[in-house]
């Protein structure tokens, strides 16, 4: 799933696995620090995420100016009248979006908690 954004176009952010650990590496962080409310204050952060939800769309992001050149279209947002809250919202919603800030139901981890169980061979039901 994409979330649309516009900069200097519609453009369309995603998180994929591969993308997140990009930006992990980038940030020298793990994703659940870098979304605390704590650490999501600056266009350093800010810049880290735009550059990972659009690089799978825009080449000139992979290359050796490629962070530097998702700053760029953060001085676009704040030419077009967004801000660096406005910005973040959006990010988080194409986070959410793509099912890395939904919590999991009650029902879901009581399945991937028996799973796992099953996996390691730690069921505890009794085979009949």
């Amino acid at each position: 799933m994409t979330t649309p954004i516009s900069l200097d176009k519609v453009r369309h952010l995603r998180y994929s696995a591969n993308d997140i650990a990009d930006i992990e590496e980038l940030m020298g962080e793990g994703f659940v620090s870098l979304i605390s409310s704590t650490n999501i204050v600056g266009v350093r952060h800010a810049r880290a995420f735009l550059w990972g939800g659009l690089k799978h769309e825009d080449r000139r992001l992979l290359g050796k100016r490629g962070v530097e050149s998702a700053g760029d279209l953060i001085k676009v947002w704040y030419d077009n009248g967004g801000n660096l809250e406005t910005l973040y919202v959006k990010m988080f919603e194409a986070l959410k979006n793509d099912g890395w800030l939904e919590p999991l139901s009650k029902e879901d981890i009581e399945k991937l908690e028996d799973d796992m169980g099953e996996v390691m061979g730690l069921n505890t039901e009794a085979e009949g």
